[in-house]
């Protein structure tokens, strides 16, 4: 308990909304709600009740009183959103029964701030929330009006906007192993609006070494063939779990008509944490920086036609100090690197022809250069000289065979229309599409038709057909990994076991998706809101299965015994049916807020392993919470999920092991109190109340945990300032 005070009293914390915007959002009925200002599902301003699609909207009022941290935890509270793992490291995103944390795209009031070149980041404490107005999540196809990287979806931090008012805000939060620092600050420049952001959280995460220590053993580390002890038991690091996430964050208005933004983002945490124990000697992370950058221009040409013009420069950095320390490096540490810029010119016109009907045409251009993520290095890579100066030699060839270092350059030219007509007052379409050519991947097109209905003021449907593709990113074609074992063969040839090939051949995915969704309103109350969707992905690209022959061509001088390669084999069906209801009600003492969702997601995934259940997939999510707020400042939210098991794939397979991982339930319970004095509010966060052990859905290798242990409970308090 002493460490917990000291802990938190060092803390100064994060808030994030003024509290006049808190009280008029409360205010609001489930109606007014409907017709709040959404931008992410037609690329321009609408009201969220006349989406085409299923969009979910966080406001203000929601992210404070349920406690919302990280994007992470909006997204576990979606409906057929399956995130695997701990929010603030590794984590395995799925949604409507598609995998890949890289299928969905995260914007930050517009402007890209995931991974610059297609890289696997964690949807983690590298995307916190205190800054946040709002968040859309668009669970319907995006990729005929954002491109390849809007799959599944899109994300949207709609962030506070810069305000020459002065006012500061600090909001900590601490337990006695993590803690989380956040500052928000709303000013001037001279006479330039704008508002900044700083954040800082660290996690040890060491609990999970005692609250599961059949899982977490240290035992003797062996070669991949199990033949010979590397490691002894007695010489390994202990269990190491850490993570840390800082970011600094700036708007400004320089004019009613020009906006500057700037977004540095820095996430490292511990990348052996889903692999067996057998496998790993503790120690290695990733330490991963994002910058973003970009300037908006919006201008006027008469009543009918606006353009708004962005401009961004992104990059994405591994840090040359991250590393592996694993079997496929030989429990050495396999140092890796990867570097990539982004510059992006997005010009967008709308024309609304009438009241009835708006056209929006856009045109866009991107210039990638990257460095995809090296092979397993024997030291650091040194990113102020040439790769070929550096002497760079794969691990156990005695510094004779030298690694292949990838440089990619990309150019991609994409144009989007969109026609959006009310053709009387029941009946709506909404049709886009979007042609991008891509330097190396040539011409691809994407599409989607909406049609919204609306039977009364109380009801509406909509149905929407999409189309999408996913191109493979450069950390997908370029990435290999594996290390020889120091002997020769009679050839001469430095010999290993295994590696990691790439595959620079690799075809862009498609996706084809059918959703229909029903809203009804039957009073400013309640919402009931149900969908049925469909959705197929073909060309998935996935590691094949072991090459039949050994492999002496891709590393002159040497012969591998075995390889995997990233190929296009796998074509996955999954539909599923989402119900959600949400119940608002203001009482003399104060008001509730109840919401619930259920979701079942079915398919198969087909690939040279066979068919099989989707991976990373619950068929059976519920998903209940309720906020309950008096007058006096005091709020209580619990909730409760109860998840069906889940499966890892096929690959997982070793030694006829369970590839399932159980059903759980797990409540939670999140409370505060508004100014316990003047300018001061405190929480309390319990997760994990009962403190029963669960499990997550692991990693996709024969090496991966198959079952992820998540946290028992944990207790944080936290506090608020506002001046």
């Amino acid at each position: 308990m002493r460490k917990l005070v000291a802990v938190f009293a060092a803390l100064f914390v994060n808030v994030s909304y003024a509290a006049y915007e808190i009280e008029d959002l409360l205010s609001l009925s489930l109606a007014d709600l409907a017709k709040i200002p959404v931008v992410t599902a037609a690329r321009t301003s609408q009201q969220w009740g006349d989406v085409q699609g299923s969009l979910w909207v966080m406001t203000a009022q929601d992210i404070r009183d349920r406690g919302y941290r990280h994007l992470g935890d909006v997204l576990r509270d979606l409906p057929s959103v399956d995130l695997q793992g701990p929010t603030d490291n590794s984590s395995r995103l799925t949604v409507r029964g598609v995998t890949g944390n890289a299928k969905l795209l995260v914007l930050q009031d517009g402007v890209r701030i995931g991974a610059t070149a297609g890289e696997v980041i964690p949807v983690s404490i590298n995307y916190p929330l205190y800054m946040a107005k709002q968040v859309e999540v668009l669970l319907t196809a995006g990729s005929a009006l954002y491109g390849t990287d809007a799959v599944v979806g899109v994300v949207n931090i709609i962030s506070q906007t810069p305000s020459s008012q002065g006012e500061q805000a600090l909001h900590g939060e601490a337990n006695e192993s993590n803690n989380q620092l956040n500052l928000l600050l709303k000013g001037s420049i001279g006479h330039r609006p704008i508002v900044l952001g700083v954040h800082r959280e660290n996690n040890n995460n060491q609990q999970l070494a005692q609250d599961y220590p059949d899982i977490f053993q240290l035992n003797d580390l062996y070669d991949i063939g199990q033949k010979t002890v590397l490691v002894p038991a007695n010489n390994r690091q202990k269990f190491q779990n850490e993570s840390s996430a800082q970011s600094v964050w700036a708007r400004m208005t320089v004019s009613p008509d020009v906006e500057l933004g700037a977004s540095y983002r820095q996430l490292s945490y511990a990348n052996d944490y889903t692999t067996l124990p057998s496998a790993t000697d503790y120690g290695g992370f990733l330490d991963e920086e994002f910058l973003s950058l970009y300037a908006r221009y919006q201008q006027n040409f008469g009543q009918h036609i606006n353009a708004n013009t962005l401009l961004s420069w992104s990059s994405y950095q591994l840090n040359k100090n991250s590393y592996y320390n694993n079997v496929f490096s030989n429990y050495q540490a396999g140092y890796k690197y990867a570097d990539s810029q982004r510059v992006a010119l997005d010009s967008q016109w709308t024309y609304q022809v009438n009241n009835q009907h708006q056209l929006i045409t856009g045109l866009i251009f991107e210039h990638l250069d990257a460095i995809p993520r090296t092979a397993d290095l024997s030291k650091p890579y040194n990113n102020n000289v040439s790769a070929a100066e550096q002497h760079l030699y794969y691990m156990g060839t005695n510094n004779s065979l030298p690694i292949k270092i990838f440089n990619v350059v990309q150019d991609n030219f994409a144009l989007f229309v969109q026609d959006q007509y009310q053709w009387s007052p029941q009946w709506r379409t909404q049709i886009g599409a979007r042609i991008d050519k891509n330097s190396d991947f040539g011409q691809n097109i994407s599409s989607y038709l909406g049609l919204k209905y609306y039977p009364s003021t109380q009801a509406n449907f909509s149905l929407t057909y999409s189309e999408a593709f996913l191109a493979p990113s450069p950390s997908l074609s370029y990435e290999h990994f594996g290390s020889f074992s120091g002997q020769q063969n009679a050839q001469g040839l430095y010999t290993a076991s295994s590696f990691r090939i790439p595959n620079t051949e690799l075809e862009p995915e498609t996706a084809k998706s059918l959703e229909l969704l029903f809203n009804y309103l039957p009073n400013t109350q309640q919402r009931w809101t149900a969908v049925a969707y469909v959705s197929r992905v073909q060309d998935l690209i996935l590691y094949a299965a072991d090459t039949p022959q050994p492999q002496t061509n891709f590393i002159e001088g040497g012969f591998i015994a075995q390889t995997k390669q990233r190929i296009n084999l796998g074509d996955s069906l999954s539909s599923g049916i989402e119900l959600s209801s949400r119940y608002r009600c203001a009482f003399e003492w104060g008001n509730i807020d109840l919401w619930a969702t259920y979701s079942f997601t079915e398919g198969t995934l087909t690939s040279d392993k066979g068919k099989e259940t989707l991976p990373y997939t619950a068929r059976h999510k519920f998903k209940l919470a309720s906020t309950l707020r008096w007058k006096e400042g005091v709020f209580v939210t619990p909730s409760f999920y109860l998840i069906d098991e889940s499966h890892v794939p096929n690959s997982a397979a070793n030694n006829g092991r369970s590839l399932v991982s159980p059903a759980y339930g797990v409540v939670n319970i999140y409370a505060g109190y508004d100014h316990i004095i003047e300018g001061v509010n405190g929480f309390l966060r319990i997760e994990n109340l009962t403190s029963r052990p669960y499990y997550n859905a692991g990693g996709s290798a024969d090496v991966s945990l198959v079952k992820l242990p998540q946290l028992k409970r944990t207790v944080s308090l936290g506090v608020e300032l506002e001046f």
